[in-house]
């Protein structure tokens, strides 16, 4: 059935790795230094304010203006506390996001406690590991963190060794960021962002690059990290990068499959394209690594006659990206965006093993039910719950087939893909 291959097949597989246009220049902040460690000019603490009330609420304002109110703090006591990770990616980006990260540099692990302790309830569960908690009466979180280095020592996620320094360099501590945009720091109270690693011309470029080799071999997991951030934000693996996560593959067996689930959940429900994420696993070799059930789905064609776009992943994954869609312009809530996006994924889990050659024609005759077993057992192995799994009931017995394919895609025409 190979000479059978839909003639867009190929048209649609390199359109799951085509990223949106570049980010235009002038939307990103302006260089003001440069040299190691670069420096950009960031909306100003009034600005930000502005920005993310917009954007995100009142409630995202107020925990910004906390974590304000927190750096003053530490300023006082001669520190320095930066925003770190998705808050400032995000502002670059030209999105927003509600959680403020802050670390602190400059002083001891019992000050910085001490300081928290003004602005809330400290949790301190994480304190061997550089990590407090704090939440506020007006139930805005913080999450505090001092500069740290961390080192496997042993297998699984538990196996670290870590060592806080207060002392270390900014530089130094970016190191143990996945990748060289969410090692990008801001000074909330002066606007500074600072970069270490050319995060923001990865993001204009739409580049996922690894910050530290070493450092990223440490934790597996970030293989799957990196494929949510491809979907999430229209991302291509550089070609180093990319050799490094597909050695690491085999290191996901070791990793228990709660840890799973998360990354998942942000590469379905949180991207606007989830098949750029799903076609990166599979260039990973995540898919043939881990999930057969999904695998199986790329060596399954389909009768060009109803499936022109090509066989069941190619069809699968432009299914998901018109789940994504609907999901957003319903504005469903979590719940019901899991059970339309995951049932989008699994719908044709029965194809591989009902198709076949008869009377002329690819058929796939009672693929519905038989699509019900393998749903269970791939939710299974991503840490669905027991409760979650009453969504796998409805996802494997319910599944729809989306008609996602207007003429112009079918036809390898992306231009509606990334709206240009």
């Amino acid at each position: 059935m190979k000479e059978r291959q839909s003639r867009y097949q190929e048209i649609h597989e390199k359109n799951f790795e085509t990223p949106p246009p570049r980010l235009q220049q002038e939307s990103l902040p302006e260089l003001v230094e440069s040299g190691e460690l670069k420096t950009y000019k960031g909306k100003s603490r009034k600005e930000f304010e502005e920005y993310i009330e917009a954007l995100q609420g009142q409630e995202a304002k107020e925990g910004f203006q906390l974590a304000c109110r927190f750096a003053e703090a530490v300023h006082e006591s001669q520190g320095l506390a930066l925003l770190v990770g998705g808050s400032v990616r995000d502002e670059v980006l030209g999105k927003a996001s509600k959680d403020f990260d802050i670390e602190v540099y400059g002083l001891d692990a019992a000050r910085v406690e001490e300081i928290a302790s003004m602005f809330g309830k400290v949790d301190a569960i994480g304190k061997a590991f550089g990590i407090l908690k704090v939440s506020g009466s007006d139930g805005i979180d913080l999450d505090i963190s001092l500069p740290r280095t961390d080192s496997k020592i042993a297998e699984g996620h538990r196996g670290f060794e870590v060592k806080v320094d207060p002392n270390m360099s900014i530089i130094e501590a970016a190191k143990r960021r996945d990748f060289t945009f969410n090692a990008l720091m801001k000074n909330p109270l002066t606007g500074e962002i600072f970069d270490p690693f050319n995060g923001v011309e990865d993001l204009r470029t739409r580049t996922l690059r690894i910050t530290d080799s070493e450092r990223f071999k440490d934790d597996p997991l970030r293989v799957m990290r990196a494929a949510q951030f491809i979907g999430r934000f229209g991302l291509t693996t550089d070609v180093k990068s990319l050799e490094e996560i597909q050695a690491m593959v085999p290191d996901l067996h070791e990793l228990p499959k709660e840890r799973f689930k998360e990354e998942w959940d942000k590469l379905l429900l949180k991207s606007d394209y989830p098949s750029m994420g799903m076609q990166a696993l599979m260039q990973y070799g995540v898919i043939n690594e881990l999930y057969p059930e999904l695998a199986a789905m790329s060596d399954t064609p389909q009768e060009f006659e109803w499936h022109p776009e090509g066989d069941v992943w190619v069809h699968t994954l432009m299914v998901v990206d018109e789940a994504a869609r609907v999901a957003r312009r319903h504005r469903l809530d979590t719940s019901q965006k899991r059970k339309v996006i995951y049932a989008a994924l699994c719908h044709d889990l029965g194809k591989p093993d009902t198709t076949e050659f008869e009377g002329g024609r690819i058929r796939s005759k009672g693929h519905e039910p038989a699509g019900e077993e393998p749903t269970r057992s791939f939710l299974e192995k991503i840490g669905m719950d027991n409760q979650n799994n009453k969504c796998s009931r409805y996802i494997s017995q319910r599944a729809f087939m989306a008609r996602c394919y207007v003429s112009q895609y079918t036809k390898g025409r992306n231009s509606e893909r990334w709206g240009v």
